[in-house]
């Protein structure tokens, strides 16, 4: 299994947790060929890495690409650990106190890295100077939060939750009563939190563009974890896989414009990238109408398919099938 990849800021590196040696190991490899470049951390062979989570594992850079943060346990909880992205030696170490600590992410902008942490029947989300080595928590509410990711301009930070649903839990779980997550950010200047986007499914992963402008997330409105992208100018939601299996996690740089991802296939999870992410572009048919790339069962280096918009698709399958469009 290969899970949790973190593509670099410069779009030139890719750090992924696998156990393609029976351990759980974080390694490193290229965003240009996916050849691998090291193995950075050897897991579940010593106390500082006693075992690294593979379901709920977060690799996050910093902004000069030269640090890794991730959490891992040792002495019996979660440790948030800095790490060289060169030769994977620590650097440093943070006891939140919290027994479960997942879902690091870096600030864009500054030394801080924010982490969630359940202790005793909750879990909020805390924000971590590297520097100092100070700690806060910085939510304190009911609701659960995972999967965090900063706006590019590093004012706020963006995680799924289940917040919109109700405290008060029913005996059956009914659609829209409860457990379903949308996208919600925390503005770290007024603590309020507001919804992004929130699709009826269980929407999570989110992962913005560099200019803020779009938002990828992962959503199984459609019945399959698929790659979705929300952009805020006109508000859209278009869905930019179609893979069987369903996608489990993704990572956008903010250079170079690569968006990587990790997805089941042929019996296990994999990585796959994608160049040149998702934007509108004219219809191969030679119409009029524009549409947005989408692509469908990923490859080694997953390539957008043939572009027509819904009409020409639709026009194709009435003559294939030999009908009257």
């Amino acid at each position: 299994m290969n899970g949790a990849p973190a593509i670099s800021p410069q779009g030139d590196r890719v750090a992924f947790v696998s156990d393609r040696r029976q351990y759980t190991d974080v390694y490193l490899m290229s965003a240009y060929d996916g050849r691998m470049l090291r193995r950075l951390i050897r897991g579940e062979r010593n106390v500082q890495f006693e075992a690294i989570p593979s379901f709920r594992a977060a690799l996050t850079w910093s902004p000069d690409g030269q640090r890794l943060a991730l959490v891992a346990r040792g002495g019996g909880h979660d440790i948030l650990y800095v790490v060289s992205a060169s030769s994977g030696r620590v650097l440093r170490s943070f006891d939140l106190g919290c027994p479960t600590l997942s879902y690091p992410a870096w600030s864009p902008r500054s030394d801080s890295v924010a982490v969630v942490g359940a202790k005793g029947d909750r879990s909020d989300i805390y924000m971590v100077n590297v520097k100092t080595k100070k700690f806060s928590r910085i939510t304190n509410d009911l609701w659960d939060e995972m999967e965090l990711t900063w706006r590019p301009d590093g004012r706020a930070i963006t995680f799924a939750s289940d917040r919109a649903a109700p405290v008060v839990l029913q005996p059956q779980r009914r659609v829209g009563a409860y457990g379903g997550y949308g996208i919600f950010e925390l503005d770290l200047g007024t603590g309020l939190v507001s919804r992004v986007v929130d699709t009826g499914g269980e929407d999570h992963s989110p992962a913005w563009c560099a200019d803020g402008t779009k938002l990828a997330f992962v959503s199984d409105r459609s019945g399959t974890p698929n790659i979705y992208l929300y952009d805020l100018r006109d508000t859209t939601t278009t869905q930019l896989t179609d893979v069987e299996g369903g996608v489990t996690s993704l990572s956008w740089s903010r250079v170079d414009d690569r968006l990587v991802f990790a997805a089941y296939n042929r019996a296990g999870v994999d990585i796959f990238e994608v160049r040149e992410a998702p934007r509108s572009t004219r219809c191969s048919s030679g119409c009029s109408n524009t549409c947005r790339r989408r692509w469908s069962t990923p490859t080694a280096s997953a390539k957008p398919c043939r572009i027509r918009c819904r009409p020409c698709r639709a026009m194709a399958r009435s003559q294939r099938s030999g009908r009257i469009a």
